[in-house]
């Protein structure tokens, strides 16, 4: 694969090798290439430095905004196709300066969903000996832990089984090789099994949409955020 091929890690997406594991993926007639396709259309970057969370949040609303409970929940609320600022006016639990500021942690961006009228779930990415022993030891039921690459798979599929779920991951950029110092969320928009790779909607204007490697990408989330001084990790978002 040519260097120029990759950012970091990444395959990017719009090099060669990007568009064939793209055509890969629509040339199935899967769950799975119905989501990418939803995914890529309803693709933004963040408005903001610090709003990645939520952009991330709004690509994977509008994403499932076709479903016909979300369209009649959300009828005069929010827009076909909502921005940023429309989250901001209908969550009212949100502090929107504080997170254009200093930007979200899992549990905050859990809280916010929820507020929109979607499931989230958390999943924290820990392969330590003691996170294996007490992972059926959660403080609340929307909290799992990740011990291995093997179930972080799982899930992946899980998620692009089910045309009513959408995956955000919150991972840690240089664990990438990328040139950002600093933890990020973005939503997966499809899986290429043969290849073990996700496709991750970096929102990160200055980034690159790209193919990463299932192994990379756990390793990206298996670090401490220190904003809440706990591991990162993933939310599966699914309509009510």
């Amino acid at each position: 694969m040519d260097d120029t091929e990759l950012f970091g890690l990444v395959v990017r997406l719009d090099s060669t090798r990007g568009q064939q594991l793209l055509q890969d993926v629509r040339d199935t007639t899967s769950t799975n290439s119905v989501i990418c396709e939803s995914m890529l259309t309803a693709f933004v970057h963040q408005e903001h430095p610090c709003t990645c969370a939520v952009a991330s949040t709004v690509i994977c609303f509008n994403s499932l905004y076709q479903a016909d409970d979300l369209r009649r929940r959300y009828r005069g609320q929010l827009k076909p196709r909502c921005s940023e600022g429309d989250v901001f006016r209908t969550d009212c639990t949100a502090n929107e300066e504080v997170i254009k500021r200093r930007g979200m942690v899992l549990e905050e961006l859990l809280v916010l969903c929820e507020s929109l009228g979607l499931q989230p779930h958390i999943w924290t990415c820990d392969s330590s000996t003691a996170a294996e022993q007490s992972k059926e030891k959660t403080t609340y039921l929307s909290h799992k832990t990740i011990t291995s690459t093997s179930e972080f798979r799982e899930l992946i599929k899980e998620v692009f089984s089910q045309v009513h779920a959408r995956l955000i991951v919150n991972y840690y950029m240089p664990a990438l090789k990328t040139s950002f110092p600093f933890g990020h969320f973005s939503p997966l928009a499809a899986y290429h099994e043969a290849d073990d790779r996700v496709l991750l909607l970096d929102v990160y204007r200055e980034s690159f949409v790209g193919w990463v490697k299932i192994d990379d990408l756990y390793c990206s989330m298996d670090t401490v955020d220190s904003d809440s001084n706990l591991k990162r990790g993933c939310l599966m978002i699914q309509i009510l």
